[in-house]
């Protein structure tokens, strides 16, 4: 079953266009480290002007957040339905990237599905425009799209300073742990730290060093059973990698007493909404960011049946999975069989 979600926002002078997946089958070092330094951060706003909470959530939760040159606008097939279904597809030439996989000069064709009486304009051909952009099933497909300037880039580049997975509300930043029962931060950070903190635990909105490499794959199934498992069951491997010659600081990852936290970071995305690592446990004392080595490469494996809350679906459907580490993301498509997989998230749960 494919699922569609869309979302219209007016902006004066633009288009905006938001769609989940359209059309489609989230330091100090050890004593004897070296000294490396954090990577650097906006520091926190009480608010983000010319953003409602909404567009400001949609930024900071972005897999791809980037101003780029409209090259050119196809139009797909429209659905003869009431309103039209207008779909389609925006190429744009990347000119400055504010998170995610992309450089600039890269040229990124990106999907859009959009349900409305006129045919949808976004930016006219050769402007620039804020974009954000998630995967699904390895396209791209259009969050939101806005005319660029000055003023708005500077206020997106706020909101793209938050962890993928927070929000914004009232116009102050708000963590997934939040919606969590009692204290879910009761934690130091040995960090030097000046950016912004959740309004309601008080955690740090820690990131990960851009230069690092991220990576979600999922496990190959124990048995691999035709059309009802073919993502897997469940499992996927985040690997943090460092590339570079130099030791990098990774404050998204904590550690304590030498152990990497990686329940206590990760947060995971099941079609939209927002949920802590499935094994997560308060965090007390003091804790660490995490520091990778040159070449060094961590990974761990987390269960997504393990998440609480989503409505997972009857029969077999595909079902959009985010994992996020910071401001690093990574979305996929799940196919769920509930046959399958309902007994297997029943052991996960537990």
């Amino acid at each position: 079953m494919l699922r569609i979600h869309l979302l219209i926002i007016a902006a004066i002078g633009s288009a905006v266009l938001c769609s989940g997946a359209c059309l489609a089958e989230a330091v100090e070092a050890q004593d004897d480290a070296p000294a490396v330094a954090a990577p650097a951060v906006a520091s926190t706003a009480t608010a983000y002007p010319g953003l409602d909470d909404r567009e400001a959530a949609q930024i900071s939760q972005g897999e791809l957040v980037f101003i780029g040159e409209l090259i050119h606008q196809d139009a797909g097939p429209v659905g003869m339905s009431m309103p039209p279904m207008y779909t389609g597809k925006l190429t744009f030439k990347v000119t400055e990237v504010l998170r995610g996989p992309a450089k600039p000069g890269e040229t990124i064709a990106i999907g859009y599905s959009l349900r409305q009486m006129d045919e949808p304009f976004f930016v006219a051909k050769g402007k620039a425009a804020l974009v954000v952009t998630n995967r699904s099933r390895e396209a791209w497909n259009v969050e939101l799209v806005r005319a660029s300037h000055d003023e708005l880039v500077a206020v997106a580049k706020l909101a793209a300073a938050l962890p993928v997975g927070w929000k914004v509300v009232e116009g102050k930043p708000v963590s997934p742990w939040a919606r969590l029962d009692g204290q879910p931060w009761k934690a130091t950070v040995e960090l030097d730290w000046s950016g912004p903190v959740c309004a309601k635990t008080g955690r740090p909105a820690l990131l990960v060093d851009p230069e690092l490499g991220f990576e979600v794959k999922h496990v190959p199934p124990l048995k691999d059973i035709e059309w009802q498992n073919p993502d897997g069951d469940g499992e996927y491997t985040i690997t943090l990698s460092n590339t570079t010659d130099q030791p990098k600081v990774v404050p998204a990852l904590l550690s304590q007493d030498g152990k990497i936290l990686w329940d206590a970071s990760l947060v995971l995305m099941v079609d939209g909404s927002v949920y802590p690592s499935p094994k997560f446990v308060p965090v007390e004392g003091k804790v660490q960011a995490t520091i990778l080595e040159p070449g060094q490469v961590v990974t761990h494996v987390v269960n997504v049946l393990g998440v609480q809350g989503p409505e997972w679906p009857r029969g077999g459907s595909r079902v959009d999975i985010r994992i996020s580490l910071g401001q690093k993301a990574q979305s996929m498509s799940f196919y769920y069989f509930s046959r399958h997989h309902d007994p297997i998230r029943g052991r996960a749960v537990k």
